[in-house]
């Protein structure tokens, strides 16, 4: 139980754009991403199955909303974490949807959630 709540309170840091996050701002071109690329990515990555279709359901319980991040770039720095700083703290199926993902991917996808 203990480790549930301690990767659900990882989870809901690294979604909500955390210090560590900053780490990869240099990644972020100008947040110019395909938001229809992103909504594509968005479903075949089964996003929704934890995120909501709309974007409004926390993770977990516990995670941020993502429709509720205005800035494009929290969602590229967390994505961009999950990517190139994964640890075992965090949400398995976060690191292997993120691992996956180029760096146009990113922007994209964040550019889709920030129309959510």
């Amino acid at each position: 139980m203990k480790k549930v709540i301690t990767l659900s309170i990882l989870v809901m840091i690294v979604l909500s754009g955390c210090d560590q996050a900053d780490d990869h701002k240099t990644n972020v071109t100008n947040s110019s991403g395909d938001s229809t690329q992103g909504a594509t990515l968005f479903a075949q990555y089964n996003c929704s199955g934890c995120h909501g279709a709309d974007g409004k359901t926390p993770a977990l319980g516990v995670s941020r909303i993502i429709a509720d991040i205005k800035d494009v770039r929290d969602v590229e720095n967390a994505l961009f974490t999950l990517r190139d700083a994964p640890t075992a703290q965090r949400d398995i199926n976060m690191i292997n949807a993120a691992s996956s993902l180029s760096d146009e991917d990113i922007t994209s996808l964040s550019a889709f959630i920030g129309t959510l």
